[in-house]
């Protein structure tokens, strides 16, 4: 499966304002990444994330490559597990786990084929805001459409900005994944 998406860094004051204005009757759900590589992280090196997500009481293991270009995009395999130590799409891999993410998040559609996701995301004693604008390949305009609502919404006019302000503002966004594992390399390295 592909998946198209943009992503963005926030501010915890940027966040709070979408959060009170924007997403105020978004869904709300809690998701837990649980995340596997090997001892050395040549996964995320290689920009591919093994991780099982636990949401509503589900869970699913996904080995997910990262793709950049245009727009960024994945590939993602994935499939259905009984918890988050069964490991059996990871088989042969070696990898172990490694940690946990966990995401508050809150989900709107305000364009069909668009969804925009608001994430507080908490993990190894840190936690950051992230927004994400999710969408399907043949509605990229309408995504930088969205990105340019919420861009007014947060005090920039695209106008003077341009379009892709956000991008310009705040620049391509690693993954969860590979936050998680630099700011984990980061730890390991200050406890040596």
């Amino acid at each position: 499966m592909l998946e198209y998406e943009k992503k963005f860094l926030l501010q915890r004051s940027e966040y709070e304002c979408l959060k009170n204005h924007k997403f105020c009757k978004g869904n709300a759900v809690r998701q837990i990444n649980y995340y596997y590589d090997t001892e050395d992280f040549d996964y995320d090196y290689k920009g591919i994330t093994c991780r099982i997500r636990e949401k509503n009481g589900q869970f699913v293991a996904t080995v997910k490559e990262h793709k950049t270009g245009g727009s960024d995009c994945s590939i993602e395999r994935s499939r259905f597990v009984n918890n988050e130590a069964d490991t059996v799409l990871f088989r042969g891999m070696g990898v172990t786990f490694q940690g946990k993410l966990v995401t508050d998040r809150i989900v709107t559609e305000p364009v069909n084929g668009v969804k925009v996701m608001l994430d507080h995301n908490i993990y190894l004693e840190t936690e950051d805001f992230e927004l994400e604008i999710e969408y399907e390949p043949d509605k990229e305009h309408e995504a930088t459409e969205v990105e340019g609502i919420l861009a007014r919404h947060l005090g920039f006019d695209p106008k003077t900005h341009g379009i892709g302000f956000l991008w310009d503002k705040i620049g391509r966004v690693s993954n969860k994944s590979h936050r998680f594992f630099s700011h984990y390399r980061e730890l390991k390295a200050i406890r040596r």
